[in-house]
């Protein structure tokens, strides 16, 4: 946990993401970027090894935006990052 953001993008394989309490898997080709300032961990989902690009963007707690509730924390849907892809995919805000 950190103040910042970060952004995955999977590249090869399955990726197990856990953001305060909400759960997901991600896929190759898919992406999702998060506040970093919620505890939160990231592990290969598959058989094989996952390959992941990583970008953490820290920033100090005073430049971090505000948040109205936390009512609008958690899970949302996006489509997916694979070209031709009509698939739901996960963002964690």
């Amino acid at each position: 946990m950190h103040p910042g953001f970060e952004f995955l993008y999977v590249l090869e394989g399955e990726l197990e993401l856990r953001h305060g309490d909400k759960e997901c898997t991600l896929d190759t080709g898919d992406a999702v970027y998060f506040d970093a300032g919620t505890p939160h961990s990231y592990q290969c989902a598959g058989k094989r090894a996952a390959r992941v690009i990583i970008v953490t963007m820290h920033q100090p707690p005073q430049a971090m935006p505000m948040r109205a509730s936390n009512t609008t924390q958690g899970l949302r849907t996006m489509p997916g990052a694979k070209p031709g892809a009509g698939e739901e995919k996960a963002e964690i805000l």
